[in-house]
């Protein structure tokens, strides 16, 4: 006889194949059967326990899926390549952004709003403190206007602190000092090494992708490092910018913008090539900070989140701070500073010349003597990626090199030894050392000399 069971044998759980406008109502124990609002919506126990591994498993695997994808996609994206095109991209569809730029003493924090590439608008300030100079600019600068603020000028209480326009309705006073307006002037500014604008997505794609095919900033992806800056980890490229296709690079965006004659035959400066270090955020891939030559550092930063104010209401017209001043004070200082950016132009000619002359030894081992440089059809044969532009000092009238330190004309000293007591004509005697030298502005020189 078998021992009795009082528990029904369990039931099979069945899932519905496909929904019920009704689904069957269970009797409870007064026979009623429950209103529709009391359908229970809770399992059984014993189904609980039969989907539970089904709900850890889906769990686990949508985190590993999320994991794997995460991982992939740093994979595909944080390798240097990806991610410098990347910031390629993300430089021309820039709303607005701040940037600082340091070289010595002297120190410019801009602030650009470029969300519409036909009118850039720029706010300035500009500060210089060195041997001689001391200066403290403000400018507002759009295509059609600019402003400056002579923080600095003390020296007449009718001038201090004003805004005085420059350009006005597109024009620039003849009597204006061009430079002085440059600090500020989109023509100028908006082009340069690295521009950033709020471009379409056509042009966008239709630029990187003339920047990567030209080769414009070219790098040894196995010397591209790893590092920390401004709390951000970021790749640090060491870069070599082609200027001459920079130029058409910037031509091509003039082009687009509308204001082609003025700002891109100014920047970038006459070399045949630039060395930079860029600094790029791994995780926002955006360009941080970019040291260029050694000399210049640029840093970037509020991508899309500052804002450039309103045009200032000019105080005083160019003509009427004329009249106040006489012109003194101002020019006294703008003469220095532009004694400054030709001084500086003068040491990256130099640093040009230096890079083609080691090129030409180390294909020749030996450098060009005095009549082959000052030869312009020599040049072109045996040195054409030299742009004759690096020849003429900023002050200069011509292209030939003097034997010995001038103003205003670099010099170019070469002989068969260091001393260069023995001369050199290539035909007879090899020519195994050279000094090249600019004069500065302040009676200096600058030199360098063959690394041979």
């Amino acid at each position: 006889m078998e021992p009795q069971n009082n528990q029904l044998p369990p039931q099979p759980v069945m899932l519905p194949t496909s929904p019920s406008p009704m689904p069957p109502q269970p009797f409870v124990s007064d026979g009623q059967a429950p209103r529709p609002s009391a359908v229970s919506t809770q399992l059984p126990k014993h189904r609980h326990k039969l989907l539970m591994p089904l709900y850890v498993t889906a769990a686990v695997l949508l985190v590993l899926g999320t994991l794997v994808a995460v991982g992939l996609s740093l994979l595909t994206v944080q390798t240097p390549a990806k991610v410098f095109q990347a910031s390629l991209m993300n430089a021309l569809s820039t709303r607005s952004f701040t940037q600082t730029s340091t070289q010595g003493n002297y120190k410019a924090t801009m602030t650009f709003d470029v969300s519409d590439i036909r009118n850039p608008r720029i706010k300035s300030s500009l500060n210089l403190t060195d041997v001689g100079l001391t200066g403290n600019f403000e400018g507002y600068g759009d295509v059609q206007n600019t402003l400056i603020n002579l923080k600095s000028d003390t020296t007449n209480s009718a001038t201090a602190n004003k805004w005085i326009q420059v350009r006005n309705n597109g024009a620039l006073p003849a009597n204006a000092e061009s430079s002085l307006d440059l600090f500020y002037d989109p023509r100028a500014q908006f082009y340069g090494e690295y521009v950033l604008g709020n471009f379409t997505a056509a042009q966008r794609q239709s630029l990187v992708d003339y920047i990567i095919s030209q080769h414009i900033y070219s790098y040894d992806s196995h010397k591209v490092t790893s590092a920390s800056y401004d709390s951000q980890a970021v790749f640090v490229y060491p870069v070599t910018i082609n200027v001459d296709k920079l130029k058409a690079l910037n031509q091509k965006i003039a082009a687009i913008t509308g204001f082609a004659n003025e700002g891109s035959e100014d920047a970038p400066v006459d070399t045949s090539n630039l060395y930079s270090k860029l600094y790029i955020s791994k995780i926002s891939h955006r360009l941080l900070k970019a040291d260029i030559e050694g000399e210049v550092t640029l840093a970037y930063g509020q991508f899309n989140t500052t804002k450039v104010p309103a045009k200032p209401k000019a105080d005083l017209q160019w003509a009427d701070y004329l009249k106040l001043t006489h012109n003194t004070s101002i020019s006294s200082q703008l003469a220095q500073v532009q004694d400054k950016s030709k001084d500086t132009e003068r040491q990256t000619d130099i640093r040009a010349l230096q890079a083609q002359l080691e090129a030409y030894f180390a294909a020749n081992n030996k450098y060009p003597s005095l009549a082959q440089l000052n030869d312009s059809t020599w040049i072109s044969s045996n040195l054409p990626g030299l742009d004759l532009a690096v020849l003429k000092d900023p002050d200069g009238t011509g292209t030939s090199f003097a034997p010995a330190p001038l103003k205003h004309q670099y010099a170019y000293q070469v002989g068969a030894n260091p001393t260069f007591t023995t001369t050199c004509d290539n035909s007879h005697t090899s020519c195994t050392a050279y000094k090249l030298t600019a004069t500065l502005s302040t009676g200096e020189q600058f030199s360098k000399t063959s690394l041979n």
